[in-house]
């Protein structure tokens, strides 16, 4: 069975793992919690927090909060054995963010995090129709993930499916606004289409809080040229050129466009 990576868990919106280890105890805060006795269960088969289970676990939770938030622990553990546990990988938190109750335990979205990858592996098969199929079937599990419809619309784009990758990436921007390389990706579906004036809307909203992004001066270039606007195209190749003057493009651009 996969186990699923704290990024990719926070990615689609379940709930974080953390735990601690204290001697033969090993306990995992999350919406499902779990303490397993490793000297008599060292693979972990018999969850003691189960339906008759009566361990206290309050230390546990109160020694997690502290070290997630980077508050003194008094009592329990000291500041050197929270550092040398956490060194050795016994123990790992963050602080609770609100509403974690109500987020679904990764533990049970492994099945679901199986069919993701499973979409992954079809596509560097060559399978692309049966990986968009399988991605497209995971939307009523992920469909509030910004990181779904990332990964989703880069399948599309794969297979040029541009009407789907283009509406894959606006659904990730409307979750993720700030997603910089969704817009990027989005800015070059657009440009696939032809559709050069949502290019260059696209692009200014990059532009705005990240001026020397060259891929966007590049892309945002080019759409300009295609709607007869070259002040404009040379403006954003010029910043271009300055900013990554070995890219092939520059090369080219500098033979046939005045920049100076």
């Amino acid at each position: 069975m996969a186990k699923i990576p704290w990024k990719d868990a926070i990615r689609f919106g379940w709930a974080p793992l953390t735990g601690i280890r204290r001697g033969h105890l090993k306990y995992t805060r999350a919406p499902k919690p779990e303490l397993f006795d490793l000297s008599v269960d060292p693979n972990e088969q018999k969850n003691l927090l189960g339906e008759n289970g009566t361990h206290d676990v309050d230390e546990f939770n109160l020694i997690l909060e502290r070290i997630g938030k980077g508050k003194r622990s008094t009592g329990l553990l000291s500041d050197e054995e929270i550092r040398r546990l956490a060194n050795l990988g016994y123990i790992s938190a963050r602080p609770a963010d609100d509403g974690e109750d109500n987020k679904r335990d990764p533990k049970d979205g492994i099945e679901l995090y199986e069919q993701f990858q499973s979409a992954y592996q079809r596509l560097a098969e060559g399978n692309q129709d049966q990986a968009l199929k399988m991605m497209k079937g995971l939307e009523g599990a992920f469909g509030k993930s910004a990181h779904y419809f990332f990964e989703r619309g880069f399948i599309e784009l794969e297979i040029e499916d541009w009407d789907g990758a283009e509406a894959s990436y606006k659904k990730c921007l409307d979750l993720e606004p700030g997603n910089e390389k969704a817009r990027l990706n989005l800015a070059t579906v657009q440009l696939k289409k032809n559709d050069f004036e949502a290019v260059l809307k696209t692009l200014a909203i990059v532009l705005e809080t990240k001026p020397n992004n060259a891929q966007a001066r590049l892309y945002a270039g080019f759409a300009a040229k295609e709607l007869d606007n070259m002040d404009l195209a040379i403006e954003h190749w010029r910043e271009f050129v300055r900013l990554a003057p070995n890219h092939p493009d520059a090369a080219r651009i500098r033979a046939v466009i005045p920049l100076n």
